[in-house]
Parts: structure tokens; sequence; C-alpha cells
């Protein structure tokens, strides 16, 4: 009799609490869904825009780096564009020593929000026997359009290491290609067979927050939540030695971030 009266007990307990009503507790609180794919750590915080603030600031060479050589194209036509030779693009300096071309992007920081991919194309030109601009920055599947505007034949030869590797002929003047890189990756190179010395940089992020520094070195990154960020600076002239910092934002922030490449000693002449 004890020991039916004991599994009385517990099969009351047990049907109490299969039974407990859980009307009062909101499936967004407790992470819960109706697949149970959800936990609490999945759960996307949103951005509220009335407490976004920014990161900016400039970033610039200290010392010496040494200069790009012109190319001479030994091709008639692109000769013929630059009869001086093509002007190097790994080294772009402006007033101070200011930086172009370097990729600033949040690294980390965003925790596991999630973004609107872009349909608007990015577009990367091969015009004048060079890619113009020599780096663009895009979001994963977002589109990346190669036109050639040469009266020449070029060729668009992508080599992303976890995206897969595209290559495409442009025979006439005024094709274009549409291209789509779904992983996050930084430095893809896009080349041109047929003409050894056009080369760009790709970078592919999964955010919107990035941009690729102009002659005066200057980058902005408007729009993100309060939060402490790693920030990125990278150039292809430091391949193995990019810059990061870790910046905190409060709510309406605008934090001056400046980034400073190292070079060396001039040489004496």
């Amino acid at each position: 009799m004890r020991l039916l009266a004991r599994m009385s007990v517990v099969l009351v307990l047990t049907a109490a609490a299969c039974g407990k009503s859980s009307d009062n507790t909101d499936p967004a609180m407790t992470g819960s869904s109706s697949s149970g794919a959800q936990t609490t750590s999945d759960k996307v915080e949103p951005i509220d825009p009335a407490t976004v603030g920014s990161i900016s600031g400039v970033v610039r060479l200290e010392g010496w780096l040494k200069g790009d050589n012109p190319t001479q194209p030994g091709v008639p036509y692109c000769a013929s564009l630059h009869p001086n030779g093509i002007p190097g693009e790994t080294l772009v300096l402006g007033e101070g020593q200011a930086m172009a071309n370097v990729f600033v992007h949040v690294k980390s920081g965003l925790g596991r929000r999630k973004f609107p991919t872009p349909t608007t194309p990015v577009v990367l030109n091969q015009s004048r026997c060079v890619y113009s601009p020599h780096v663009v920055g895009l979001m994963t599947n977002q589109p990346l359009l190669v036109r050639n505007s040469d009266d020449t034949m070029h060729n668009v030869h992508g080599l992303p290491r976890l995206s897969a590797e595209f290559n495409r002929g442009q025979g006439t003047k005024g094709q274009e290609d549409t291209f789509k890189l779904p992983m996050p990756e930084l430095s893809v190179v896009v080349k041109c067979d047929v003409h050894p010395w056009m080369l760009a940089w790709v970078h592919v992020v999964e955010h919107p927050f990035y941009q690729v520094t102009g002659k005066d070195g200057a980058y902005s990154l408007a729009g993100l939540p309060p939060g402490t960020y790693e920030i990125e600076a990278r150039h292809e002239r430091f391949p193995n030695a990019s810059l990061i910092a870790q910046v905190k934002v409060g709510p309406k922030e605008d934090v001056k971030q400046p980034f400073t490449f190292k070079g060396g000693p001039e040489p004496k002449k």
C-alpha cells in the first residue's frame, strides 16, 4: 500500500508539471520557437535608430614606402592610352601621407545581427586597361558587375578561396557579367589574364559597415548601435599586418579612430 501511495504522489506531481500553463511566457523572451531551433543565444537584437553612433577617422602612412613604377604595357591599344606608362595603384597617397585604397570595416562586435543583402550591384570597370576602382567592398551575395569599357578583349578572373572561382572572357566593348560571392572573405583577387598588370581587390563582408578610403584617407562607419567593436584597416602593401583597434561607441556618439601604417626610413640617396 505504501508503494502504491508513493507512486500516486509521483504521478500527480508529474501531471501537474506537464500541465503547467505557459500563457504568460513570451517565446521570444525564452528563446523558444515552434520549430524548436531557436535558443536564447540565437536571439537577434534589433538596432534602435535613435541611439546609433559612428566611428570615423583618417588612415595615414608614417615613414616611407617605395612607390610604384609605371607599367609599360607592351600592348599597342593599352600603350596608346598611357604614353608614359600605366601608373601603379598599390600605393596612392594624398596630403599628409593620407592613404587611399584602405578597406576599413567592422571585424567583430555586431553579434548575431543580420542585414539585408543590397540588390544594387557594385561595379568593377575594366577601363583604359586598368580595373576601376582598384579596391571595392560588397556584402555577401550582393551582385558584382564587371564591365568592359575598352575596345579590346579583357577577361575577369576572380580567385576567391571560400566561394567558387570565376573566369569569364569579355571580348566586346560594353559587355557586362555579374557574379556573386556567398561567403565572407577579405582580399579576393580579381585579375585580367589577357593583361597581367590588371588587378583589383574585392572585400566581402556580411554587413554594411565598411568603406574604402579615397585619397584623403578618410572613412566613416555610421549607423552603429552602441557597443564595443573591433575595427580593421587593411591595405595590400601590408598583407600580413592589418591594423585593428577596439572602439567603444555610446548612444549617438561619433568616435574618432585614426589608423597609421608604419613604413621604414627613406633610403639615403
